[in-house]
């Protein structure tokens, strides 16, 4: 990571709107189960691996904005 950059997350840490920011996008909601005849939880499981991708990728994106860490950890 650039110093520019670190320097530039150093700074929106410091904004009084920096936790309005980290709140202003939801995580995503689980899915609501619903039975389906035709494939047994497969529409459920494929909606579940989503939304779990989805929300891994907003706690990267919320630890790289608070503490500077790329998901690869360098």
């Amino acid at each position: 990571m650039s110093e520019s950059l670190r320097d530039l997350l150093e700074k929106m840490r410091e904004h009084p709107a920096f936790p309005e920011l980290l709140r202003s996008v939801p995580a995503p909601e689980p899915a609501e189960f619903k039975a389906n005849s035709a494939t047994p939880g497969a529409d459920q499981v494929h909606l579940w691996v989503h939304r779990s991708g989805r929300a891994n990728q907003q706690r990267a994106w919320l630890d790289f904005l608070q503490n500077a860490i790329p998901p690869s950890g360098g």
